[in-house]
């Protein structure tokens, strides 16, 4: 009959096929030619094609794929050639299709081969001691996590599996990071370091093997977010028992940074991207920025640090966090910038007034609302430098309005010029004990109960 000679066309090419995929050689042209009678017979339409033929076919694909799962996954060392084998069955499997079938079996082949190989097994292969997810990344085998990532991504769901154990992999090694600070064995600074190494390694890895997939991205940050955010206590080295935050750490981190006068524009602009991508993940992002608006503070008023540097940075931390975040730091450094305008103005202003200047007197007035809250002291000021703050007061009256001045004697500092008997030596020191020195000129006194005692209007 009709249907039982194609039957049994039907079971002499699956008999072929499974020659050729059992290694042997056949006539693609022949098998071509042969299967394309199954859409002939049906006037070009596929409806036969695909009952007497396809539906046999995947049947027999099905069969074959999964004993072959079985086999090369029992086998002594096939776990390790595992995907190997499933990335070239796919590639046959392909070319199959592609020679001798029609092109609509080509999607429901590959579904059949990827079930098989792939979705059947996926947790066996994923998380096999010796060939899965962690031994891979145990020995940094790249190519590989590269094959198990091209392979895995064809099944639905099938990368979960993976980004979890990267996810739990780049936690653990955070969490040693923070161990060895603990323990004592790296400092502050190394911590940071290590911390934008690890999260370098992963994206080499993400971007040259694994396509940048936003998974295993998505996986990295929920990793960081955990070991990151952990208060950590130094055991040894220099604060053993001091409670400190990863805020605090990164904050001086990027303090020796901007003092760092070595650094190159370039190797700046690097560190500066790697530094803010570990900003992210970090909770508490205020108590980062309390931490650096006072260490930079000090960078503006003492450090006298490189403003470009810091404009850098916080212009990358506004692109981050948005405008609000970084509105007190961008006024420092208006301020800072503007104390220039305000210094040449108060010269200017003596020189109009004829008043003569007894010594280099320079201030910087800070708003308020940008600068953290220093202390401030009351200080009976000797008189050499009470009436310089006084022309000072004088000025800035002038030209402002309803603006009150307080002095923060904390942050100043004196360049002074002493003779000994060795030379003329160059002292800098700090405001307070620059008017300690003058006393000591004075009264010849340096005991503390005259200091404390003194009138320093009075010679």
């Amino acid at each position: 009959s009709t249907q039982s000679t194609w039957g049994d066309l039907c079971e002499v090419l699956l008999n072929e096929v499974q020659k050729e995929r059992g290694g042997g050689e056949i006539n693609r042209t022949v098998m071509k030619e042969a299967i394309g009678l199954f859409v002939e017979m049906g006037m070009d339409q596929v409806t036969i094609y695909k009952n007497d033929f396809e539906a046999h076919f995947l049947e027999a694909t099905t069969a074959f794929y999964r004993s072959c799962a079985s086999q090369w996954l029992n086998e002594p060392g096939g776990n390790y050639i595992y995907l190997k084998r499933v990335e070239r069955s796919l590639k046959e499997e392909q070319m199959r299709a592609l020679n001798y079938l029609h092109g609509s079996s080509l999607t429901p082949v590959i579904n059949c081969v990827e079930t098989e190989l792939l979705a059947n097994h996926l947790t066996q292969v994923m998380e096999d001691p010796d060939a899965g997810a962690v031994p891979l990344r145990d020995n940094w085998k790249t190519d590989d996590l590269g094959r198990m990532y091209s392979l895995f991504k064809l099944i639905p769901k099938g990368l979960d599996p993976m980004s979890s154990i990267l996810r739990d992999y780049i936690k653990n090694e955070g969490k040693a990071v923070n161990k060895r600070f603990c323990d004592g064995e790296i400092d502050g600074n190394t911590y940071i370091d290590q911390c934008l190494d690890l999260h370098d390694k992963y994206t080499d890895l993400f971007k040259s093997h694994l396509e940048n997939s936003a998974v295993f991205h998505k996986s990295r940050k929920e990793a960081y977010e955990v070991f990151i955010n952990e208060t950590i206590q130094q055991a040894k080295g220099d604060s053993p028992g001091q409670k400190v935050t990863s805020s605090e750490l990164l904050s001086t981190y990027c303090d020796n940074l901007m003092k760092n006068e070595k650094i190159t524009p370039d190797q700046l602009e690097e560190k500066l991207d790697k530094i803010v991508a570990l900003f992210a993940y970090i909770c508490d992002k205020d108590l980062f920025q309390e931490f650096y608006r006072k260490q930079m503070s000090k960078r503006l008023l003492v450090s006298k640090t490189d403003n470009d540097n810091e404009r850098q940075l916080i212009s990358k931390l506004k692109m981050k966090m948005g405008a609000p975040y970084t509105s007190k730091l961008e006024g420092m450094i208006v301020d800072k910038g503007l104390s220039a305008d305000t210094q040449k103005n108060f010269m200017d202003f003596c020189e109009k007034k004829r008043i003569d200047m007894k010594l280099d007197f320079t201030t910087q007035v800070l708003t308020t609302g940008f600068w953290p809250a220093f202390k401030i002291d009351t200080l009976n000021a000797p008189e050499i430098l009470s009436t310089h703050m006084d022309m000072f007061k004088q000025f800035y009256d002038s030209t402002t309005q309803s603006r009150i001045l307080k002095w923060v004697h904390s942050l100043g500092t004196a360049t002074m010029m002493s003779k000994f008997k060795k030379g003329q030596k160059e002292m800098v020191v700090s405001t307070y004990q620059a008017c300690v020195l003058l006393l000591q000129l004075q009264r010849g006194d340096f005991r503390w109960r005259v200091v404390k005692g003194a009138d320093p209007s009075h010679g």
